[in-house]
């Protein structure tokens, strides 16, 4: 299975490496609050990513022009990922 395998006490780093060596295709959607990573996680994906276009278009409604600054761009990650409002169980990776 792709799935992280929590049960067995599996730490999300290593499910990580397990799904992407899977050789599977994995879809993750995006996400861009923590409210996001909640519906990702509750549709039933493994995976998501959190993008800088979207976290600005969310929090600004503009595009991505250098608007949000690093801090804010990082604490939204954080919060997204930590448990507020999205369960941390799955693994979280930006694709850059």
């Amino acid at each position: 299975a792709v799935f992280p395998d929590f049960q067995n006490r599996e730490s999300p780093r290593a499910a990580l490496r397990r799904m992407l060596d899977s050789g599977e295709l994995l879809m993750m959607p995006c996400c861009f609050d923590a409210l996001s990573a909640r519906l990702v996680e509750n549709a039933g994906f493994p995976l998501t990513f959190m993008s800088g276009f979207s976290t600005v278009a969310a929090a600004r409604a503009l595009p991505d022009a250098g608007l949000l600054s690093y801090g804010e761009v990082r604490d939204e990650a954080s919060r997204s990922a930590s448990g507020e409002g999205a369960n941390d169980n799955h693994p979280r990776v930006d694709g850059g």
